[in-house]
């Protein structure tokens, strides 16, 4: 397996982050397939996004839970900026340019944290998302694609 290093994945993201909503159908339709598979609870207060991209997916959340703090993030500094400057709402919704595979623990806990179309650019996708499990809450979810 090739191993792709992650400053090149960044780096070409964020090259195409201007350009990149005109040829991303498919991943809209699977960030419209995967909100469908969120909870639909209350309970959901704090969410996180692993590889917010341009925000298509972010803007499915702001939606669904319009009450939530949201924590958006992406590797990609320019990706994680084409998402905010296309977010519905700038109160309750934080920014970090981060890594999926590193989630920074002074972070704190979720009730969701989802992920749609991320988790393929992983080095380490089984031992990442085992560890997102250690951020969530007791009834929290994860939710990805």
């Amino acid at each position: 397996m090739v191993q792709i290093k992650k400053q090149t994945i960044s780096n070409t993201f964020g090259k195409h982050s201007m350009s990149y909503d005109r040829h991303s159908a498919l991943q809209k339709k699977v960030a419209d397939h995967l909100i469908m598979s969120c909870p639909d609870s209350d309970d959901v207060a704090r969410i996180l996004e692993i590889g917010c991209g341009t925000g298509h997916f972010t803007r499915n959340l702001q939606k669904k839970y319009p009450h939530a703090e949201l924590v958006v993030t992406d590797i990609s500094a320019d990706m994680l900026a084409a998402c905010k400057a296309k977010s519905k709402r700038t109160n309750a919704i934080e920014y970090h340019v981060m890594d999926g595979e590193n989630i920074n623990a002074t972070m704190g806990h979720f009730d969701l944290i989802a992920s749609s179309m991320t988790v393929q650019w992983f080095r380490d996708p089984k031992n990442s998302i085992e560890a997102w499990g250690d951020r969530l809450t007791a009834d929290g979810y994860i939710a990805l694609s």
